[in-house]
């Protein structure tokens, strides 16, 4: 055996940890990490990779699905294609569903037998060398569609798909192919043709609810994403999508189910957490919504989440919503010096709402803080003192406005739900419009006037 490899396992009994590393000592691999924390094993993979991840299905605090989802999800992709031994007790059905979906199909049963337990580690350890193997397969397929090599990627998946044509997989690939050569209504056609075999393979509904996605037919996808969860709710990607389209539909309690699920499963997901803070916001749930803020500390990301959904709504026209947001964002912001942006903010949309009085008043908040050469505030302070108090709209700022969409999202959100920088959201608040006075808020600190 060769010692060269490197093994890291996670289990939370001391006991099991010591049978298997007397196990693996046996068969000489010295390269051993063993550990009963999860958050060790996320936090030393963003360091480094092994030949073999051993990983307890059911762990406290941070779930066995959620570390198994980390390696699978992970932006490196020697920790993503890393061999997985999943150790399992009963499996009950939902769990065995996760783990078809993430193609886990390696596991073992506990009490471990050592005899099976050795031979199972080294045919996992050495099926890499195996040119004919298919994870050797699936491994260069994904190198060669990642760096958009599609002749490549064809003469890997076409001899196989030729010998097996309903296979599954190999189907799902082809349409994964055709959709990153932009042939989108052939990738659709072969999904159809997956759905007549199996109508609720899951891998092909993750890929059908993001060609919706891009293609920003957003109801759609909500119902693709909420069958597929009803199959199999614990894919935390799934949730965390459909917690931001529920945040872009309105449905803000529907949207902190979702969040809340993903942090049952991981208690300090970030993207969660910041999802979950906005969500009881949104609903005016300011005292808990500031509780969930704190344990991440991302108050100006929240900030410029409210204050870029907030313009959104006004470029449509929904005033009253838009200021509503603003208000939100003023609640949660820590940066005094940036608090002036947000007063400006209000203030136009208060003056295009036709309220002058009120407009004004916020107007003068903002110079007390702003910098003294701030031209848009002297701009818009010109404007008021041009026009009456009477509340009455500035014309042709409501009346004129294009129907409202039924999703309002933000850039940011919408890079999230997919997954890349390529497409930007329709409504986004980085587009510029006839509304461009009102002020961006970037995540970086950087402002967008």
């Amino acid at each position: 055996m060769n010692n060269s490899y490197s093994v890291l396992v996670l289990d939370d009994d001391p006991d099991i940890l010591s049978q298997i590393k007397g196990i693996l000592k046996n068969i000489k691999i010295d390269d051993i990490t063993l550990s009963v924390d999860p958050q060790y094993v996320l936090d030393i993979l963003d360091k480094r990779t092994f030949d073999l991840a051993i990983i307890d299905l059911r762990i406290p605090q941070i779930s066995g699905p959620a570390v198994l989802q980390h390696i699978r999800n992970h932006s490196n992709s020697k920790v993503r294609e890393m061999s997985i031994l999943v150790l399992c007790g009963v499996v009950k059905r939902e769990e065995a569903i996760f783990l078809g979906e993430f193609g886990l199909t390696e596991h073992i049963f506990k009490p471990l037998q050592t005899e099976h337990f050795e031979k199972k580690v080294l045919e996992m350890l050495t099926l890499k060398l195996t040119p004919s193997s298919d994870k050797v397969f699936f491994t260069s397929y994904k190198k060669a569609l990642d760096s958009k090599d599609f002749t490549q990627a064809q003469n890997l998946l076409f001899p196989k798909l030729k010998l097996d044509p309903q296979n599954l997989r190999y189907l799902l690939l082809y349409s994964e192919l055709l959709l990153a050569q932009g042939d989108v209504n052939k990738s659709e056609e072969i999904i159809d043709k997956i759905f007549q075999i199996d109508p609720n393979y899951l891998p092909g509904m993750n890929l059908f609810s993001r060609m919706l996605i891009q293609e920003e037919r957003y109801d759609e996808a909500l119902h693709i994403l909420e069958k597929a969860k009803s199959i199999s709710p614990f894919n935390i990607q799934r949730l965390l999508v459909l917690g931001e389209l529920y945040l872009g539909k309105g449905n803000h309690k529907k949207a902190e189910t979702q969040f809340s699920e993903v942090l049952n499963l991981h208690p300090d997901h970030q993207q969660a957490t910041r999802g979950l803070g906005k969500s009881l916001l949104e609903q005016g749930r300011v005292f808990d919504s500031k509780e969930v803020f704190s344990k991440i500390d991302k108050n100006w990301e929240m900030a410029s989440f409210f204050n870029n959904k907030g313009i959104l709504y006004i470029h449509s026209g929904k005033y009253k919503e838009g200021i509503h947001l603003y208000e939100n964002a003023l609640k949660v912001m820590d940066k005094s010096d940036k608090q002036y942006l947000l007063f400006y903010n209000v203030a136009l949309a208060y003056y295009k709402l036709g309220n002058i009085a009120i407009a004004r008043n916020y107007s003068d908040k903002c110079k007390e803080t702003a910098p003294h050469e701030y031209t848009k505030l002297k701009l818009l302070m010109e404007k008021l003192k041009e026009s009456s108090f009477e509340s009455t709209p500035v014309e042709g700022t409501i009346t004129s406005r294009a129907p409202i969409p039924d999703f309002l999202l933000t850039k940011d959100q919408v890079t999230f739900i997919n997954g890349n920088d390529d497409k930007q959201p329709k409504n986004s608040a980085d587009i510029p419009t006839r509304e461009s006075e009102l002020i961006v808020l970037e995540l970086d600190d950087n402002i967008k006037a």
